[in-house]
């Protein structure tokens, strides 16, 4: 897992956020184990309402807000980007996330 690897330049969290709530606890250990200036990659499913950190849906998959996710990263992060993205298809509909690219700081 995440605690035993070593310092790493990259980490990537792709289409696996949904399936946690909260993400402070996952995203201060990626600054942990980020080498200076090393890149987060994740993408997780929009949550439109800013006033709510995350919500789990009726698919069983965590939906997260903006603000939320720029909330728990600018402690340890810089924002390289921060986009609106279709994750995937699900019953023929779009899945709307958001694809965000963050370095740590030094």
């Amino acid at each position: 897992g995440l605690k035993s690897c070593e310092p790493a330049d990259i980490i990537i969290a792709c289409d696996t956020l949904p399936y946690l709530g909260d993400l402070k606890p996952l995203c201060n250990l990626v600054a942990q184990k980020l080498n200076p200036e090393g890149l987060f990659a994740l993408t997780v499913e929009i949550l439109d309402d800013n006033d709510t950190n995350y919500t789990l849906q009726e698919t069983l998959r965590f939906a997260h807000s903006k603000r939320y996710l720029e909330a728990i990263l600018k402690p340890c992060f810089s924002f390289l980007a921060f986009e609106q993205i279709i994750l995937r298809q699900q019953f023929e509909q779009d899945v709307p996330g958001y694809l965000c690219l963050a370095q740590k700081n030094k």
